[in-house]
């Protein structure tokens, strides 16, 4: 996984390396769950139901977020400022 070092569109990439994604996404699940920031909302077919809202801009912070929470049993919600008000506040009242 990489992504630029400089804020600007030039610039060189930084990439880390399967390991170093693996523990990262590792280490934001484990937070997630330590935290209690997914509990289980409802269940479905004996399975529990559980929900995260992530809010940001495409990065690499949001993709480990996301793998996180894949590797959790946890179902993402994406959030945009787009949305609207009533949208947002809908989400994050599931989430």
């Amino acid at each position: 996984m990489g992504s630029r070092t400089e804020a600007a569109k030039k610039g060189s990439y930084a990439f880390k390396s399967f390991s170093q994604v693996d523990s990262l996404v590792r280490q934001i699940g484990s937070g997630i769950q330590h935290l209690d920031l997914a509990p289980q909302v409802d269940s479905y077919l004996d399975r529990p139901l559980r929900f995260v809202g992530v809010y940001g801009k495409n990065s690499e912070a949001w993709i480990m977020s996301d793998m996180a929470a894949n590797f959790f049993g946890i179902t993402t919600v994406a959030i945009y400022d787009t949305l609207g008000a009533e949208s947002m506040a809908h989400i994050l009242g599931q989430t």
